[in-house]
């Protein structure tokens, strides 16, 4: 038999076998358990009162495909576009072969398709763009082969996909890419967006698209299974809103993980979400705490996470993410979490600054690095600077008082040595006690007062910019 032939209008279904465009049922539509069709079934601008309950049914338009057919469109297996059901959609354990299309229906009880088989290999198997469910939309434990449109869609309570398996994503011909596994651009779900493990891993080889979209409590991937390496993304989280966001994930990623400008209150995350291989893009990502909050003197776990920034980065100098890092550990009073972790941000930046400098000009800068770190970490913990005064005035007053008195500048005033007092006039560029203008230094004593004046000034402008950073955060 040879295939259908499609009609001029994008919209023409040659191989219905049950039309029922702009049809008002009062009551229920049923059409399961043994329900067989070997063609579409088209309601299309449709009105029922009831439910429509498709619950076991077999809809199979694997016979009207050819090669050409398969690669320019997919036959259309049901097509209920525009279709208002007053009660549920009921489709556990549905088998579907060709492309369910339902844009613009509107199901005001739930929508149910749990141990569903949806089957259209790199075509859009589901395409239900700007539909509205009241209630529940349950796909759990469904095996879908091809894509799922949902762009804009509006989810009244929970979408649950836990423990399906998305494999084998649409292409896009025009863009030569694949598409999504399931594309949520622009969704709205109030509730829970449940992409996480049950009795088998969530799985999903194409993207996972949540570009814009609005979670009103929960975003859960906990022990999902994301990507196959042939989508750049494995999960397209821009501009996402949630709550709480779980990406404690089972395998790393096959794909990049997509964070920027995304917010949400409570983040939990793992070691394998940062071994993605296409990186974590944490650009403009604010996230308010951890799930798992960090305690005070869990040091181990601050640097952990220090590890993931720095293997996420790699070279590239990312300050957003450690501020945001800071900031939620600041937020919950572990100041010294904040610190250790601005300390690194510096450390990072002054590797940058050496690294985009002429060649002649990075060791200086290196070494300004390394005095900072080791003298009052640049400047974020200030006391150190008190320690590196008291030894420094030590050593300075034992050399000079071995090797003093120095000669004096002007005989005739008679002026009195005090090694303590010639350090600490070296030493302290703000302080002036006149003994600096006293003696005349040479040999070793020269290079050891240049010396204490250099200290000085390290100390002295890492202190000022210590200070200047912790009166900014206290502003803010």
């Amino acid at each position: 038999m040879s295939p259908p032939r499609r009609g001029e209008s994008p919209y023409d279904d040659p191989t219905s076998t049950l039309i029922a465009d702009r049809s008002h049922v009062h009551g229920d539509v049923e059409m399961d358990e043994n329900f067989r069709s070997g063609g579409t079934i088209r309601m299309v601008s449709a009105r029922i009162e009831g439910d429509l309950r498709l619950s076991g049914a077999q809809i199979d338009l694997t016979w009207a495909q050819s090669a050409r057919a398969a690669v320019d469109r997919s036959l259309r297996a049901l097509h209920i576009d525009g279709t208002e059901i007053r009660g549920n959609l009921a489709a556990g354990r549905v088998n579907v072969w060709g492309e369910w299309r339902m844009t613009d229906v509107q199901v005001h009880g739930s929508f149910q398709l749990n141990r569903a088989r949806l089957t259209g290999a790199r075509t859009d198997v589901l395409q239900a763009s700007r539909m509205t469910v009241g209630s529940n939309f349950d796909c759990r434990e469904a095996d879908i082969s091809g894509s799922i449109q949902l762009q804009g869609a509006s989810i009244g309570a929970n979408l649950d996909l836990r423990a399906s398996e998305l494999t084998k994503p649409a292409w896009h011909r025009h863009k030569l890419a694949y598409k999504p596994s399931v594309d949520l651009r622009g969704a709205r779900i109030a509730r829970d967006l449940v992409c996480a493990s049950g009795v088998r891993p969530f799985l999903a080889e194409g993207e996972v698209q949540l570009r814009r979209s609005e979670i009103g409590r929960q975003a859960n991937f906990w022990g999902a299974r994301l990507g196959d390496g042939l989508s750049r993304n494995a999960i397209n989280g821009f501009g996402l809103v949630a709550q709480e966001l779980t990406l404690s994930v089972e395998d790393p990623p096959k794909g990049r993980i997509l964070l920027r400008q995304a917010q949400c209150e409570l983040l939990a995350d793992n070691a394998r979400l940062w071994e993605a291989s296409g990186g974590v893009d944490v650009e403009d990502f604010s996230y308010d705490n951890f799930t798992d909050s960090v305690e005070p003197t869990d040091v181990d776990k601050v640097k952990e996470r220090l590890a993931w920034l720095r293997a996420n980065s790699g070279d590239r100098y990312q300050p957003g993410s450690y501020d945001q890092l800071a900031h939620v550990f600041s937020g919950n009073g572990n100041e010294e979490h904040a610190v250790t972790v601005l300390i690194e941000k510096q450390r990072h930046r002054y590797k940058a600054i050496a690294a985009s400098t002429r060649p002649a000009f990075r060791p200086p800068v290196r070494l300004w690095s390394l005095l900072q770190l080791a003298t009052v970490s640049y400047g974020y913990r200030p006391l150190r600077a008190l320690i590196w005064l008291v030894l420094l005035t030590a050593a300075g007053t034992t050399w000079f008082s071995v090797h003093g008195p120095l000669q004096p500048v002007n005989d005739e005033d008679h002026p009195h040595w005090s090694p303590l007092l010639y350090t600490v006039d070296q030493l302290v560029p703000i302080i002036n006690l006149g003994h600096d203008v006293m003696w005349r230094t040479q040999g070793p004593s020269q290079w050891i007062t240049v010396a204490l004046i250099a200290a000085g000034w390290i100390l002295a402008t890492t202190v000022a910019a210590g200070i200047t950073r912790a009166l900014r955060r206290d502003i803010q």
